[in-house]
């Protein structure tokens, strides 16, 4: 399976994306995400953050057991021709 550069790049700076709804009540900077503006794949990142990865830490959202991820897992893994 190939990781896409652009999927790289968000990978790897999701934490500092993603900080802005958690680092602080680490003690952290929550906006270290600033210091990657103007990257060519920091909307992206900063996307994914702000859409999804903030969900993961409200403690109020509703989560879906693991076993509802399952099948389409699953589908993912059996289309895979390596690994």
């Amino acid at each position: 399976m190939d990781v896409s550069t652009r999927e790289q790049w968000m990978v790897k700076y999701h934490q500092d994306c993603r900080g802005r709804y958690c680092h602080e009540d680490l003690g952290v900077d929550h906006e270290l995400r600033v210091q990657h503006e103007g990257q060519p794949r920091y909307e992206l990142s900063e996307r994914f953050a702000d859409l999804g990865g903030q969900k993961s830490l409200d403690r109020s959202f509703t989560r879906e057991p693991l076993e509802c991820f399952e099948p389409p897992v699953a589908r993912v893994f059996a289309r895979a021709k390596s690994l």
